[in-house]
């Protein structure tokens, strides 16, 4: 995020926009091809969502430039509770944070 955050100063005034994404979960073969190919993997136990809910809140940035995407609504509540309890946050990921399956 810093690193984005220095981009966009640097950048401002030109037609250069910079944006982050942060999608969650998406419901794609990776689990199941790092499975077959590694014989473990680790999955995430919140929501999940469709690689195209990622690529239309994509889109949608690049038509109309955003600092910020969160292709999954309620991930931006998380980011906001992060800001204001720091803690809180942590618990939160930790108990739906990745674990080897």
């Amino acid at each position: 995020m810093g690193l984005a955050e220095c981009l966009r100063a640097e950048l401002v005034g030109t037609d250069i926009h910079v944006t982050v994404v942060y999608p969650i979960s998406t419901e794609t073969e990776f689990f199941q091809v790092m499975t077959r190919e590694s014989s473990h993997a680790t999955r995430a136990a919140g929501p999940r969502q469709a690689p195209n809910a990622c690529a239309d809140a994509i889109a949608r940035a690049i038509e109309r430039p955003t600092p910020e995407v969160y292709p999954y609504p309620l991930a931006k509540w998380l980011a906001i509770v992060n800001a204001v309890a720091p803690g809180l946050s942590d618990r939160l990921v930790k108990r739906w944070g990745r674990k080897p399956t």
